[in-house]
């Protein structure tokens, strides 16, 4: 038995049925998906900052067990809207100097 072969009586030898290979393109599931409106545009960069008053509200009201559970929330949103300013996805302007992702002399 090798490292990548299980056991004849292993209830994981059964063969699933493989998902299609045949992937929807764009175009098919529409390109309203690469859009973001302004208002995703505002929640998404505010977030953070609420999240901040949020775990401050918590901690002075004296439920101090769940800030926890509000900074797990705040470090998924600082890395998702830095995920999505990094990668363009919030639709934000390209600071002056800036092309192709890399910076210029006249920046």
């Amino acid at each position: 038995m090798g490292l990548t072969a299980l056991p004849e009586n292993c209830p994981r030898s059964i063969k699933a049925p493989r998902p299609s290979s045949k992937l929807p393109t764009l175009a098919e599931l529409g390109s309203d998906l690469l859009t973001t409106t302004p208002g995703q545009r505002r929640w998404a960069l505010a977030r953070p900052f609420l999240l901040v008053l949020c775990f401050a509200a918590v901690w002075q009201t004296g439920p101090w067990w769940l800030t926890p559970l509000v900074m797990f929330l705040l470090f998924i949103a600082i890395v998702t809207v830095t995920h999505d300013v990094v990668h363009g996805a919030l639709g934000l302007a390209r600071p002056p100097g800036r092309i192709n992702g890399r910076w210029t002399a006249a920046g």
